[in-house]
């Protein structure tokens, strides 16, 4: 016979102990005002329970355990703790509407124990989140199309409630398909979810206003925006890391006639290509600029619209003149790609240091080249040819359309037309334009249209007796489309180039009139230089991409007319 039960009268002990504790809860809330709950028999909403770290939870014995659009509901062991209170305030600063329970410690340490579950951790120190997701090897395992892809996207959409997974698989999905961006655009209908493939935006699918709301609190709460604000303009950043390899997202927000509309860009450092030999310049060309980059002062910059290219060029510059006896710094917004053995710096407009101090600074570091992120003012334009001027390398980015339009662009920044031939070496414009799939690409032959634009820009091309056999071709290719490019014909992209060279007579004429017909026309002529559209045919002869893709970046009528000038 069993006189004693030692595991019977545990659990009898414990029971009592939890009636005990469930109380004490039930008279904290009656004194505080607030409702008791017991965690035990509710679902935690992880997503409620990551807008608390753990070890903050854990400290102040409170826990978020459900979350419905701004609505958070807390569970605290202490309701009128001034802990309990100072956690409050501050989830109202960020916008959130939080409803107060009291509960116990039992019940609090049900809700910690799914903090184990959470693939998610937060670097608030640095004002980012790294997202280490479990279940994205779905989307990135294995060779996918983009159907595929799609198809997959869509399921987490419809099926899951947490955001954090629906963050974390749109950006798997756009760096399995290798985007630079993610846009979700609302309108009057629907919640629209497109992607940047190869500098095209494409449609992906579209989004319900459920799933819509919940992105952009997540997402605004990952990238260090204000929740409350939807009618102004926002901007912040995150970073997702897969296994090893970790990517910067830029986020930001804008308000528009229907919500909010959010954009994603994807810096994969994974996907920079840097080596200069990969840019697609033609051999005169790559020969060239290496000179160019290895001058022990100057500037040299690289101008275009956005996102054509011209940071992943600056970017393979540094690479090769990445030596130990070189100092390097830069100055970015923000720093997109790090690189070893370099200082890399990034401005911070709203605190006051913009690329102006940025550069000030870099000077007193004793570099021996810096890269600037861009020259959009005089200051930043006089002090990197001050630079130039002293015996430092500079690199720089500048808005203009094409190479001849930087010397006018720098008048009108106030830089003295004397001193732009003492400061300066190369000014660059570069376009990117993407490549034929070669799994699909078609042969068509040299006709018609095709062939009114290919003699009209070849008949003056400098070097023609390197490209005879190409330009003695009959034959070109087009886009089709097969599931090995998602049906766009294209997979990847590659650089078209132009440059001139800053020497004497390039000098005369700034100081004449900065006119960037005169100057072009003496870059082709004296110097050999082709230009962008007569670098893409070159590109276009030899089956890289097509005449269709050429005419989507470049006027190629305006450039045949500059021909035959």
């Amino acid at each position: 016979m069993v006189l004693f039960n030692d595991d019977s009268q545990d659990d009898k002990l414990a029971k009592f102990k939890k009636r005990e504790e469930e109380q004490l809860a039930r008279r904290a809330a009656a004194d505080a005002g607030v409702p008791y709950i017991d965690l035990a028999g509710i679902s935690i909403n992880t997503d409620a329970l990551k807008i608390i770290a753990e070890e903050i939870a854990r400290s102040r014995e409170l826990a978020a355990f459900d979350l419905v659009n701004k609505k958070l509901r807390i569970a605290a062991r202490s309701p009128e703790s001034d802990s309990t209170k100072e956690i409050l305030e501050r989830l109202k600063e960020a916008g959130w509407q939080p409803d107060l329970f009291a509960t116990s410690p039992t019940s609090l340490k049900k809700a910690y124990d799914y903090y184990g579950d959470i693939a998610t951790t937060q670097k608030s120190s640095v004002g980012k989140i790294d997202i280490i997701p479990d279940s994205i090897s779905e989307i990135t395992g294995g060779e996918k199309n983009r159907q595929e892809i799609i198809t997959l996207v869509e399921e987490i959409l419809e099926n899951t409630r947490d955001t954090s997974q629906i963050i974390e698989v749109l950006a798997a999905s756009a760096i399995t398909l290798g985007a630079s961006d993610i846009h979700i655009e609302p309108s009057e209908h629907e919640y629209l979810l497109r992607m940047r493939i190869d500098g095209v935006l494409q449609r992906i699918t579209t989004i319900n206003e459920r799933s819509y709301k919940l992105i952009i609190s997540r997402l605004k709460l990952l990238s260090g925006m204000k929740l409350n604000i939807t009618k102004e303009a926002q901007d912040g950043r995150f970073s997702i890391r897969v296994d090893e390899s970790q990517t910067e997202i830029r986020s930001s927000s804008v308000p528009s006639a229907y919500g909010e509309s959010i954009v994603m860009r994807i810096l994969n450092k994974e996907t920079l290509d840097a080596d200069i030999e990969h840019l697609g310049m033609q051999p005169y060309f790559l020969e060239l600029i290496r000179q160019e980059i290895s001058r022990p002062k100057g500037l040299i910059l690289n101008t275009g619209p956005t996102g054509s290219g011209k940071t992943t060029t600056l970017y393979s510059f540094l690479k090769e003149v990445n030596e130990p006896g070189n100092k390097i710094i830069t100055i970015e917004n923000p720093v997109e790609y790090h690189l070893d053995g370099i200082v890399q710096t990034q401005v911070n407009p709203d605190e006051g240091y913009n690329f102006y101090d940025g550069l000030k600074a870099a000077m007193r570091q004793d570099p021996d080249v810096i890269m600037v992120g861009e020259i959009r003012d005089d200051d930043t334009a006089k002090t990197a040819f001050h630079a130039g001027l002293t015996g430092h390398r500079v690199l720089s980015t500048l808005h203009t359309n094409d190479a001849a339009g930087t010397f006018p662009r720098l008048v009108e920044l106030g830089i003295e037309k004397n001193l732009i031939d003492d400061a300066m070496n190369v000014a660059m414009a570069q376009r990117l334009v993407r490549r034929l799939c070669d799994n699909c690409k078609e042969k068509i032959a040299i006709a018609g249209e095709e062939k009114r634009i290919i003699d009209s820009l070849t008949e003056m091309m400098p070097h023609k007796e390197q490209y005879k056999d190409l330009l003695a071709t009959e034959h070109i290719y087009q886009a089709k489309g097969c599931e090995e490019c998602s049906k766009t014909g294209y997979r990847g992209r590659i650089g078209v180039f132009e440059a001139i060279i800053v020497d004497e007579r390039i000098g005369e004429l700034v100081r004449e009139d900065p006119s960037s017909a005169k100057i072009w026309q003496h870059a082709q002529e004296s110097q050999g230089m082709l230009s962008m559209a007569q670098d893409g045919i070159l590109k276009v002869l030899d089956g890289t991409t097509d005449i269709a893709e050429l005419q989507r970046v470049i006027d190629l009528e305006k450039s045949m007319r500059d021909s035959r000038k």
